[in-house]
């Protein structure tokens, strides 16, 4: 597991710099599944007495959860505060990375400016917030 969150946090931190970094990481995350999957099959019995793995699987989601979280700090950094290559790139020409996406919601049709003003307003995120907050509290209770 420890591994898995390492190279996970390395993929979010590198796919925006590198797009074919997902591409890789996917490739990487099958052949180790199914690596463990025939060792497990060849190597391993069930055990005798059932235990409780929900708990440790539901503390490894909430790491990654705070593993994307601390990932996404840096990138949004770098999409609002580095200025970028004044010549080369996809972003040449402009004073932040953000700002191509403005241009773009600017040049979308009108109805998707409306529906994306809306998912960016308050009115939307606080409930969305609260109804996560309430469906991931109901799963770890009904796992309890």
């Amino acid at each position: 597991e420890p591994l898995f969150r390492s190279s996970q946090a390395l993929i979010w931190l590198g796919a925006f710099y590198s797009p074919l970094l997902s591409f890789a990481g996917t490739l990487m995350f099958f052949l180790i599944f199914y690596v463990k999957k025939y060792s497990l099959i060849w190597n391993c019995q069930p055990s005798r007495r059932a235990y409780r793995a929900t708990k440790t699987s539901t503390f490894f989601l909430f790491l990654l959860l705070l593993t994307l979280f601390v990932c996404l700090i840096p990138i949004g950094y770098s999409l609002v505060e580095i200025r970028p290559s004044a010549v080369c790139g996809p972003f040449a020409g402009r004073s932040r990375m953000y700002d191509i996406v403005s241009e773009e919601i600017s040049n979308a049709p009108n109805w998707l400016q409306v529906v994306l003003s809306y998912i960016g307003s308050a009115a939307f995120v606080i409930p969305f917030i609260i109804v996560l907050w309430y469906v991931v509290g109901s799963f770890c209770y009904l796992t309890a």
